[in-house]
């Protein structure tokens, strides 16, 4: 008789511990499967978030040097540092003094002072206390402006905190445009296509600060609205006092992110040139914020794995004077972003390893304690001729006849299952509503919005025949090494003493 039909016989006749095999292959298949699924889409995930947010640093002016001896961020500098390995593209933004822009912008500090003044003039009337009503009412028109080549690669556009809502960002090559927030808009009843204006007050120009806040410097720069965003955070606005009774707002205006400003860095140019001249004709001190030039640079990498490679390149640039700059690395947005997927692509690979070890280990208890209980039937069949090799040919035709049938039940049980292990895979994933995704916080009087909690797990799963193949593969492996290892028990076996024990 064959091997294939005594072990086909065996598979029937046997059907107590046919059915207990099938059914271990079986559970061992489904784990495999679904872990393969919920891997594969993780990866695939956190493949795209590291090719859409991947890492950055930054190189930015030291603020520890003196005004006078500070340097700017060349465009020949940031050429030069294109040209490196690794680096895939760059944001560039500039600072100027404070502008007024002719909108209402979310109310802060000077507009919670200017309410006040109108409830209780009295209040604002001691001579012993100065109060400049024109530096209040300007302070409410004074918004947090971002000249930069493209607002898109801004971070906050890039970690979610800020939204493109409608029309697009700024561009490289773009003069005098803007994107505004959509409560400035609201505020205002502007859209895309609109305009607004900014002034360059003598107040914010001139160093020491003058007392005149009405003065125009220069020609006001009109500006097309070509974008609107929204903030996709509550920001709560610093106060003292109890806001059940009576409080004063103390963050003020700028530092507000819905009243931030986008626009292009021709325009900042424009409205440092403008302080510039009106500094030279008057013979005043010129200001940092003034200086013609980049601020900071924020350069992108391929890829997290490259990011201290590409800032060795690039400190190894002897045209750098460290002196004057700063480089500071950055990729915790993406490592923020992509941390539930890694968590869940650990997840999977346990759940495969338990799958594949348990397979091996109770596939391999299982078959040692038959085998010895088919003492008689392999004695028996070795004191006829039958060699021991096809004894073991016929444990793993039965063993792996078992394990096919097995795939196939669980390859179709896993595509059922996929979407529903699925959604609780994103659920065990998701972090933790405990609060704003965001942290916003002021740093040397800029707006700094770090994200400190993930995006909630949205994936979708689906068995394919790649997860198949591997997860098949694990399963005949692991059905084969465990009918190897119980095969010595056979192959120790001899015939004669078999049937003298029996």
């Amino acid at each position: 008789m064959s091997v294939i039909k005594r072990g086909f016989l065996y598979i029937t006749r046997k059907r107590g511990r046919s059915i207990l095999l099938l059914v271990i292959m079986f559970v061992a298949a489904v784990l495999a499967m679904l872990g393969l699924a919920v891997k594969s889409s993780a990866d695939k995930q956190a493949d795209a978030v590291r090719k859409s947010l991947g890492s950055s640093f930054a190189i930015n002016q030291n603020e520890d040097m003196p005004s006078d001896k500070a340097h700017v961020i060349s465009t020949d500098l940031t050429s030069q540092i294109l040209k490196l390995d690794h680096i895939t593209g760059y944001y560039a933004d500039m600072v100027a003094p404070m502008i007024y822009v002719d909108a209402q912008l979310s109310p802060g500090q000077a507009a919670d002072i200017y309410k006040g003044y109108q409830e209780h003039p009295e209040y604002y009337s001691n001579p012993n206390i100065p109060f400049n009503l024109d530096q209040i009412t300007t302070g409410m028109h004074i918004p947090e402006m971002c000249y930069c080549n493209n607002s898109a690669l801004h971070e906050f556009f890039r970690n979610g905190a800020f939204t493109l809502v409608q029309g697009r960002h700024i561009q490289d090559g773009d003069v005098n445009k803007a994107v505004i927030s959509t409560d400035v808009a609201k505020r205002n009843n502007l859209s895309v296509g609109d305009t607004i204006t900014l002034e360059n007050r003598e107040a914010y120009c001139v160093s020491p600060l003058s007392d005149d806040y009405k003065k125009i410097v220069g020609e006001p720069i009109k500006l097309d609205i070509v974008g609107l965003f929204d903030v996709n955070f509550s920001q709560e606005l610093s106060f003292i006092g109890d806001k059940n009774g009576s409080y004063a707002i103390l963050t003020p205006e700028p530092e507000i992110a819905e009243n931030m400003i986008f626009s292009d860095l021709a325009t900042g140019i424009q409205a440092k040139n403008i302080v510039q001249t009106y500094q030279k004709d008057n013979g005043l001190e010129e200001r940092r914020d003034s200086r013609l030039g980049l601020n900071s640079a924020t350069f992108f990498v391929d890829d997290p794995a490259n990011l201290e490679a590409a800032i060795a390149e690039v400190k190894a640039i002897q045209e750098i004077d460290w002196n004057f700059f700063a480089i500071k690395a950055d990729d915790s947005t993406y490592k923020t972003a992509v941390r539930p997927l890694t968590q869940l692509g650990a997840v999977s690979v346990v759940l495969i390893a338990i799958a594949v070890v348990s397979c091996v280990a109770v596939l391999g208890l299982t078959l040692n304690m038959w085998t010895k209980s088919r003492r008689r039937e392999m004695g028996i069949l070795m004191s006829l001729g039958v060699a021991k090799r096809k004894l073991v040919l016929q444990q793993l035709y039965e063993s792996l006849t078992l394990a096919v049938v097995a795939l196939i039940l669980a390859a179709a049980v896993s595509a059922a299952l996929a979407g529903p292990v699925g959604s609780v895979a994103n659920r065990l994933a998701s972090p933790r509503e405990t609060g704003s995704a965001y942290d916003i916080e002021i740093v040397n009087f800029d707006i700094v919005i770090d994200k400190v909690s993930a995006d909630p797990v949205n994936l979708t799963y689906g068995l394919t025949a790649q997860n198949i193949l591997i997860a098949a593969v694990a399963v005949l492996g692991s059905t084969a090494l465990s009918v190897g290892i119980t095969a010595r028990n056979i192959t120790k076996m001899k015939p004669k003493a078999v049937l003298r024990a029996m």
